[in-house]
């Protein structure tokens, strides 16, 4: 018989010091900004960044440590790193997922994701624009990049498109994720700020007109009216064209996908679309986020916790997204949740810069035990949003 919970009804087990965050390290303090340190400690002596000690290359991981070391006005650095991704970027357009640099193979697989490709060209385009006078340097991969996820587009109406999230071994799979296009979204955008609002990619194709039909995809066949927020995959519990048989079911109401989309349409209507347009249902999303995915401790769920089965942490990471959303719809709406987001990063940093990975209901920060050490993309994403 299976076990009913009320949404309220307390978690079986407490701890006796849950009444405040516990760190199991020697630091006892948290810090008030958070350190560059550990993530350059990340990045190899070949300039490619990992995405954990002992890890592999990701260039999901990587565009957004590059996207925070140039918030941080870590230029240098940031080119050598960029102008070794450039080398390893594939004729056409696209990065491989994960690569091992000292393991008898280079990558983990034939997998190519619009993600990676996507944190990749939008690092490659902040680059330029941030540069006095702003440069054209990676104006040419970024085409390429931005080719290379046009390829992907999946036309669901003349107007209204999203994109295939992956090719692996040099097959589309058709399921679109909202976080990826999402991503793609800021990424081509920032791209039109670098090199101009009618650039093209490499294969000729105006920039501008796909990220419309992708945002016009977000409105149409992601958003949801009566539940507040953006599906997580579309189309829901398709069947994987690899692995016949495997259903692609993911949780819905995921607080970074929110994040990242209202982020994503917040930029565009403010740049190139409709001013306002969004603000709407964005904050919807967002707002619904906070009254259930929000923690104890001001960090966020990866999605509602209704069954006894599903993980009860909290993410500084998804903190950190939720954070940046939060201030560019609507800072004074959202300034008490963004304050609370922002103690939550700084609590779970070290002063070395690192970020413990997870928080649990009792209070204890602690690092994913699927990685050797914390993870780089915690550190780039809350140094991003400024913790």
């Amino acid at each position: 018989m299976g076990v009913n919970r009320d949404f309220n009804e307390p978690f079986e087990a407490r701890e006796p010091g849950d009444a405040y965050l516990v760190r199991y390290t020697s630091e006892k303090a948290p810090v008030t900004s958070i350190s560059l340190d550990y993530l350059k400690r990340l990045i190899l002596p070949t300039n490619l960044p990992a995405a954990n000690p002992g890890g592999m290359v990701v260039s999901y991981e990587g565009g957004y440590a590059l996207l925070a070391l140039l918030a941080k006005g870590e230029n240098t650095l940031a080119k050598d790193v960029l102008d070794k991704l450039v080398t390893f970027q594939n004729t056409d357009g696209s990065w491989y997922q994960q690569h091992y640099p000292y393991k008898p193979f280079d990558r983990y697989e034939d997998r190519k994701v619009d993600s990676g490709t996507s944190l990749s060209a939008w690092a490659m385009a902040d680059y330029d624009a941030r540069q006095t006078p702003p440069t054209t340097l990676y104006k040419t991969a970024w085409q390429k990049a931005a080719e290379f996820l046009h390829t992907l587009e999946w036309a669901l109406t003349p107007s209204a498109s999203l994109l295939k999230n992956q090719v692996i071994g040099g097959g589309p799979e058709e399921v679109a994720f909202s976080a990826d296009v999402a991503e793609a979204t800021l990424g081509l955008t920032r791209g039109l700020d670098a090199y101009g609002a009618t650039v093209l990619d490499s294969g000729g194709h105006s920039v501008k007109d796909l990220i419309t039909r992708l945002v016009a995809g977000l409105d149409g066949y992601m958003w949801r009216p009566p539940d507040y927020f953006y599906q997580t995959e579309y189309p829901l519990g398709a069947e994987s064209q690899t692995k016949p048989g495997v259903y692609i079911t993911f949780k819905q109401l995921v607080s970074y996908a929110q994040a990242l989309v209202a982020w994503a349409l917040k930029d565009w209507d403010d740049k190139y679309g409709t001013l306002g347009q969004h603000n709407a249902n964005i904050s919807d999303a967002l707002d619904r986020v906070i009254a259930v995915n929000r923690g104890r401790w001001g960090g966020y769920l990866y999605h509602p916790t209704y069954e006894p089965t599903d993980s009860p942490e909290e993410y500084p990471q998804y903190a950190a997204l939720m954070k940046i959303a939060m201030e560019k719809v609507d800072a004074t709406r959202y300034s008490r949740h963004i304050d609370e987001a922002l103690k939550l990063q700084r609590w779970c940093a070290l002063s070395s810069g690192a970020v413990l990975d997870r928080v649990w209901p009792d209070g204890r920060c602690c690092l994913s035990p699927n990685a050797r050490g914390p993870l780089l993309i915690s550190a780039a994403t809350c140094v991003l949003a400024g913790a």
